[in-house]
């Protein structure tokens, strides 16, 4: 979301200027060369993490530049129009991205939160394949059945996941840090308890789902039933 926002002010500030196009081809053009610095920086500087300033411009340069260049390819994706070649061949896209990210999860790791993203080239072939993967599951799954609203009622209520979804994640957190009795410090974990149980990450995932939209009905009944009526 910040991406596409910071995306669409600097179009708006140069929408105006005389040579906007050649402007635009340079923020674009360093963001591919910040990209691939920041994601090769291993093989330039190798002590790099221990100084504290740098690792912060590192991470935080990954953690902007990788999605804002794979948000541009999107971009582009969109002007191709390829849509109606994965829905036709959905089952075929489905397997063979799924194979490849299993592949892929093998022999490097994404986690743009740390600022780990192997290379930028692998940054982005893991982000068009998943993108690629859930195109085709949505095509293979869209019609009139359950399973399909159900999703379709999830992306209408999108905005109140993403703003409920962390809490969601800290009450998660909470309850493991008591049945477990372990220490309450590790809490401050962000955004979810690292190196724990590895079957966690499911009930994070039906939680942050979940109790966003349950609260959201809730809070949708309640303005129903005792909101102010019009005068």
């Amino acid at each position: 979301m910040i991406i596409s926002v910071g995306h669409n002010l600097a179009k708006y500030f140069i929408k105006n200027k005389k040579y906007k196009n050649v402007i635009m081809g340079v923020i674009i053009a360093a963001t591919v060369i910040l990209a691939m610095l920041m994601g090769s920086i291993n093989s330039l500087v190798s002590n790099w993490e221990s100084n504290r300033l740098l690792t912060i411009i590192i991470k935080a340069g990954r953690q902007l530049f990788a999605p804002y260049l794979v948000y541009l390819t999107g971009m582009l994706l969109k002007r191709v129009s390829i849509n109606t070649f994965i829905q036709n061949r959905r089952g075929v896209c489905c397997i063979i991205s799924f194979i490849m990210l299993v592949f892929m999860s093998k022999i490097g790791r994404i986690d743009l939160s740390m600022g780990i993203i192997t290379n930028i080239f692998f940054f982005m072939l893991a982000s068009i394949l998943g993108w690629l993967f859930v195109m085709s599951i949505g095509y293979s799954i869209v019609g009139e059945n359950v399973l399909s609203k159900g999703l379709e009622y999830m992306g209408k209520q999108t905005m109140c996941i993403i703003a409920l979804h962390l809490i969601s994640f800290k009450l998660v957190s909470v309850f493991y840090l008591l049945i477990t009795n372990s220490d309450f410090m590790l809490l401050a974990s962000f955004p979810v308890l690292d190196k724990t149980n590895r079957i966690l990450w499911v009930f994070y995932s039906l939680v942050g789902v979940f109790l966003p939209l349950l609260l959201d009905m809730f809070y949708r009944k309640c303005k129903k039933r005792y909101g102010m009526k019009k005068v």
